[in-house]
């Protein structure tokens, strides 16, 4: 009998420079991991909290999808969190948090809600006591990255923005796409590419955006990347850590032309092109938290002896990554010996963090009354038991 082959710290299949490349997609026997592509949602395995009448539902499309709505009103809400907390960062365990979501920049959306996506210790997330999580609030598309223990919150402003293909705060080289459309018999019949765009990591979901007929949101186009952008006025979109070439629109077809629908206004207005971002959180047990965003790696919490962190925070801060002279940040408030005889070192990202088991949590709140919409592609969490 042949040596079995053995992988005992996991096996992962993310980019070697991605923030998540160490992430466990094959676990090691000292690993928990959970990934939910939702192939098919299990509705069994999550609890589902709304405030008026929010709803959760299977999305079809290529990797699979839910689709979450709120209903016509301004103070409902809709959570989805998975059954069980589990996660919980130790010193000495590797730690991973990864969502991917799709926010439609106009369809049955606007930027008046609050986004919530991470690790909670109940499955209303608004009402969490501890999380690492990141958020959207209402009035714009910048996500912060939040550090919330025992009540008291630590955020980090301006590390993502859902408007761009890339994700990234502040990339002037990410654009996106326009996608031109006809309508036939009340069909989507051609497609073209208008403008390339840039900064899509992957395949960008296709929505309809015509309410004169057919269904507003459904998705009757699938568009592939190509790197068409990289010879036009958007040649210097950067390359991502990750190795991986942001793309650009470059090859769209028909897949679901529909009925019903009415060619009700200019063409560049049928449909919309909403780009797939991941946001992602890697503890690296020493001490190091590190936050992406497709892969990217955006800012760091350092407290180890070599790499100290540049700028310091207490507890509570709410700092703005954007403005700093670096993304590099150490904890300046240290745990007592009553909570931890063994003593992480100074700036050590465990002095910041939540102590306690989580558990995924994903969803947001209206502020107007009008429905909203937000689609959950995937996510990915995992931690070591050592």
């Amino acid at each position: 009998m042949a040596t079995p082959v053995r992988f005992p710290s996991g096996l992962s299949t993310f980019p070697p420079r991605s923030t998540l490349g160490t992430y466990p997609v094959g676990t090691s026997p000292r690993q928990i991991a959970i990934t939910d592509d939702f192939i098919p949602y299990r509705a069994g395995d999550y609890t589902v909290t709304t405030a008026v009448g929010g709803t959760v539902a299977t999305f079809p499309w290529l990797s699979g999808a839910v689709k979450l709505a709120t209903s016509a009103s301004a103070t409902d809400t809709i959570y989805l969190a998975r059954s069980g907390a589990a996660f919980q960062p130790v010193l000495g365990n590797q730690m991973w948090i990864d969502t991917k979501l799709v926010y439609p920049r106009s369809v049955l959306n606007a930027n008046d809600t609050t986004l919530l996506a991470g690790i909670f210790d109940t499955a209303t997330p608004a009402t969490a006591a501890n999380g690492i999580y990141f958020t959207k609030p209402s009035g714009g598309t910048a996500v912060h990255f939040v550090i919330k223990k025992a009540g008291t919150t630590t955020t980090f402003q301006n590390i993502a923005d859902l408007s761009l293909p890339s994700g990234l705060y502040g990339d002037a080289n990410s654009v996106n796409g326009v996608l031109s459309s006809t309508i036939a018999g009340g069909a989507f019949t051609g497609v073209t590419v208008s403008t390339p765009g840039s900064g899509y990591q992957t395949m960008p979901l296709v929505l309809s955006t015509s309410t004169a007929g057919g269904t507003t949101g459904s998705v009757p186009v699938l568009v592939q990347l190509g790197s068409t952008a990289f010879g036009t006025a958007n040649n210097a979109a950067p390359v991502q850590t990750t190795g991986l070439p942001y793309g650009s629109l470059a090859i769209p077809y028909v897949a679901n032309p529909g009925t019903g629908f009415t060619n009700a206004g200019p063409l560049t207005t049928l449909l919309e092109a909403e780009a797939l971002v991941d946001l992602q959180v890697w503890v690296d047990g020493k001490g190091v938290l590190y936050v992406g965003v497709n892969g990217r790696t955006v800012m760091k919490i350092d407290g180890t002896v070599q790499g100290l962190g540049v700028v310091g925070f207490a507890p509570g801060a709410t700092i703005n990554v954007a403005t700093q002279s670096a993304p590099s940040f150490y904890c300046s408030t240290q745990l007592s010996t009553a909570v931890a005889p063994f003593q992480p070192p100074l700036g050590n990202a465990f002095n910041a963090l939540p102590m306690v088991p989580m558990q995924y949590g994903f969803g947001f709140a209206n502020t107007t009354a009008n429905i909203r919409t937000m689609y959950l592609m995937e996510y990915n969490v995992a931690v070591e038991l050592n």
